[in-house]
């Protein structure tokens, strides 16, 4: 994640863990987007009642949140956000979700992490994941071409990032799509 973004969420860290560890077979693994998370904000400031409900439904499955940074970034990526205005829209939900559920924030690096170990062959894994970023951005021919002359991980998520619209749609596609999670819902 840029400085910039990473350090406009500091608020939020007390209650983020950045680290990965897997579900057990007794929780559910979820994936908030964007637009959920910023929803889900925003019903924890105005209305905190309906925020408990919700909460007690991902405490009913024994909710695991994994939260990809790129999607951080985005919540954070709206023009003339600063410190004080993102710790005001965020802080409330981070705070209640994380006094009754694991929320991991996942790098793009511990996602290709996750994908290589659940692969057949940890040698091919690398081309794998290219191939699987490949196949989900067919519609977009620019973010595919420079997929395919990825030589690391790390060029893959800079193909990807070129076009900042719905980046955070396309990083929890490979989640999705890869499988790396047993029990993923995207809630």
């Amino acid at each position: 994640m840029s400085e910039l973004y990473d350090s406009l969420i500091t608020s939020i860290n007390p209650f983020i863990d950045r680290r990965y560890a897997p579900p057990t077979s007794l929780q559910q693994a979820c994936l908030f987007d964007t637009m959920i998370l910023t929803r889900l904000a925003k019903i924890a400031r105005e209305h905190p009642e309906d925020m408990n409900l919700f909460i007690d439904e991902l405490v009913a499955i024994n909710a695991v949140l994994y939260i990809p940074e790129t999607i951080l970034a985005e919540t954070a990526g709206n023009q003339g956000m600063t410190m004080e205005r993102y710790r005001d829209l965020h802080q409330p939900l981070f705070e209640r979700l994380s006094q009754n559920v694991q929320v991991r924030v996942l790098s793009f690096e511990m996602m290709y992490d996750i994908l290589a170990t659940t692969m057949d062959h940890p040698v091919q894994a690398f081309l794998k994941f290219r191939l699987l970023n490949v196949h989900l951005n067919q519609t977009n021919k620019t973010i595919q071409h420079e997929v395919e002359r990825a030589a690391t991980p790390d060029e893959i998520f800079h193909a990807l990032s070129q076009q900042k619209k719905d980046l955070g749609e396309r990083i929890l596609q490979i989640l999705r799509t890869g499988k790396p999670i047993p029990g993923i819902a995207r809630l």
